[in-house]
């Protein structure tokens, strides 16, 4: 599947050989993915007016998330598993700098906030409940971890970084990786210096949702 200008998709075989092509009615503002359902493959696909999802087989729509006012989906969409019941959740994030949870198998929005702003979330267990929470550039901090669970805020870096544009916080990335001796590493983007930033991410400062 390749989103085309103006709500047109191209469908391509493996072998890229042309298969057909379909136009939506609202413009495609992310990349596609499939998600594995209890039901079957599921292609979820970003749209002005919402969040799409189609049959990941025969491409027929099964449905459509919207969102409120003239929020949409923006970057990339991500799939996890964040309340651990072996069902995948989708993260995504908006061009209002939102982050929403949806459960795939009911196609409800679990939570959303706008405590911070990433096109693309960090994962890591920030509270040491053996769930994965959400680490996103914050809205005037480096960074913010948010509770997979509730979405809630859990832990916040200790610096002050003002963002005055949307811009600025489009510019901005995180990262967290953890190391051999089990630490949580955090590296992202900084705008007031050269390069990256990278600092450790002790799960002790973790507050509690």
């Amino acid at each position: 599947m390749i989103p085309l200008k103006n709500g047109l998709i191209e469908l391509r075989g493996f072998d890229g050989d042309y298969v057909r092509s379909f136009r939506l009615a609202s413009e495609v503002t992310t990349q596609p993915i499939v998600v594995e359902t209890e039901r079957g493959n599921v292609l979820l696909l970003g749209l002005k007016n919402g969040l799409a999802a189609f049959d990941a087989s025969t491409v027929e729509p099964l449905g459509r998330i919207a969102i409120e006012a003239n929020d949409y989906p923006v970057g990339a969409l991500s799939v996890v598993d964040l309340n651990g019941d072996r069902l995948p959740e989708v993260i995504m994030t908006t061009n209002a700098g939102r982050v929403i949870a949806i459960d795939v198998a009911d196609g409800k929005i679990r939570w959303s906030t706008d405590a911070g702003f990433g096109l693309t979330p960090a994962f890591a267990d920030l509270d040491a409940d053996a769930k994965p929470d959400l680490v996103v550039p914050g809205k005037n901090k480096f960074a913010v971890g948010l509770s997979g669970m509730t979405g809630s805020v859990i832990w916040e870096s200790d610096d002050e970084i003002p963002v005055t544009t949307t811009k600025e916080l489009d510019a901005r990335s995180v990262a967290v990786a953890t190391v051999v001796d089990g630490r949580l590493m955090l590296v992202g983007t900084d705008r007031s210096a050269a390069g990256l930033r990278a600092f450790e991410l002790p799960k002790s400062s973790a507050k509690n949702p």
